[in-house]
């Protein structure tokens, strides 16, 4: 007998159709039919199964991971012209037959270059396998993949902001459009001037304390990524992503504190909204930071930046890092066709079975875009910079 063609919620892009010389040739090698075997041990449908994980995966596609969300503009372009300066435009006093000035905004453009690869994973299942296992394996194998994609997302987000390249290391993508880090210290990295700052060149966002972690390491950070123009006066929140381990020196923090060399502390750390009630005989003036920030858990706040933290990021490098607003420090680069973003799960050549050999396939790139929107410090007694092993 001749299999029914079945038709599955996946785009026509990725569907792997068999003929029906192929399929006839499949029942004859043993392959069960339609008609046959389709439901796990505890009576769940095998299509039922199929369609929970596309359900899923269209949650997962519109929400994207918190930090990717937070730290990442969208975007399909294999390279943008992206202004590196926020909000330095004046305005000048108008007269009767003056002509005003032309905006100059060109002389901070850049092309920043994002990179693309594919990745892909696959689960392989014999009929037998399907027929006798219970429904939550299955699930549970499914949900043992998107927290792999989590994962692989969060390293690359993580990858971009902490691994500093040199003229001699910038990556390429395919049109041969440079890759850049945020400011590498090298030659050509001049920002653009900001409220009458100006920048020389060799501008530098990756730092070390070369020594202890102190409250002024942190002010350095903050206002590295602040004396560009980011944060609340542009529309964007700073937020500090650390180790917990980190974190917790970061919870010590108070204004006045001296430094080894004497500078002194700007801020205190204050406990988030939902930290457990404690005792003490400050008082707390002006709002504290809110228990969670675009889906992450806040654990307070430094000066104006909510301190969030992940066992994810590498113990002794602390980002700050502009989010929200316009002007997200990464682009998060996806395929240019709707139907190929996102992570997608593709049947195998038995469309009967769909379960059977089927992948997970995500195609992806992140890339520096704003250069200034964020800022690294790594935690060592060295003076040079050194980028953690992420991937």
């Amino acid at each position: 007998m001749s299999l029914p063609y079945k038709t599955f919620r996946v785009s026509s892009l990725l569907q792997r159709p068999i003929s029906l010389e192929r399929r006839n040739a499949m029942v004859a090698n043993g392959y069960s039919t339609v008609g046959d075997l389709h439901r796990t041990v505890d009576g769940k449908d095998w299509s039922a199964i199929w369609s929970e994980f596309q359900s899923t995966l269209e949650i997962l596609n519109t929400q994207r991971t918190a930090v990717a969300r937070l730290f990442t503009a969208n975007t399909t372009n294999p390279a943008d012209w992206v202004e590196q300066s926020v909000g330095d435009t004046e305005f000048e006093e108008a007269s009767e037959f003056g002509v005003p000035k032309s905006v100059r905004v060109s002389p901070s453009l850049m092309q920043m270059g994002y990179p693309f690869r594919w990745w892909d994973a696959r689960k392989g299942f014999t009929w037998r396998f399907l027929a006798e296992v219970e429904s939550g394996q299955l699930e549970a194998i499914h949900s043992a993949v998107l927290e792999a994609d989590n994962r692989l997302v969060f390293r690359h987000v993580l990858g971009a902001l902490l691994t500093k390249t040199t003229v001699l290391t910038r990556p390429v993508n395919e049109n041969n459009v440079p890759v850049y880090s945020l400011w590498d210290g090298e030659a050509d990295a001049t920002p653009p001037s900001y409220a009458g700052k100006s920048f020389a060149a060799g501008h530098d966002h990756y730092a070390t304390t070369n020594g202890a972690f102190e409250a002024v390491d942190l002010d350095y950070l903050i206002r590295n990524v602040t004396e560009h123009g980011y944060g609340a006066d542009f529309g964007s929140q700073i937020v500090i992503l650390a180790h917990p381990d980190d974190a917790d020196i970061i919870t010590t923090f108070r204004a006045g504190q001296v430094a080894a060399d004497g500078g002194k502390a700007a801020n205190d750390f204050i406990p988030a909204a939902n930290t457990p009630a404690f005792l003490s005989d400050q008082v707390i003036i002006g709002d504290r930071a809110p228990s969670s920030y675009e889906g992450l858990k806040v654990l307070g706040s430094y000066g104006e930046a909510y301190i969030v933290t992940s066992n994810w990021v590498p113990l002794g490098y602390v980002t700050a890092v502009a989010s929200g607003g316009t002007h997200a420090p990464l682009a998060f680069r996806e395929h240019a066709t709707p139907n190929l973003r996102g992570l997608q799960l593709i049947p195998g050549d038995n469309n009967s079975y769909p379960l059977q050999d089927s992948y997970y396939v995500r195609a992806f790139g992140v890339g520096v875009r704003h250069r200034g929107a964020a800022a690294v410090l790594q935690i060592t007694e060295a003076a040079e910079y050194t980028s953690p092993s992420i991937f």
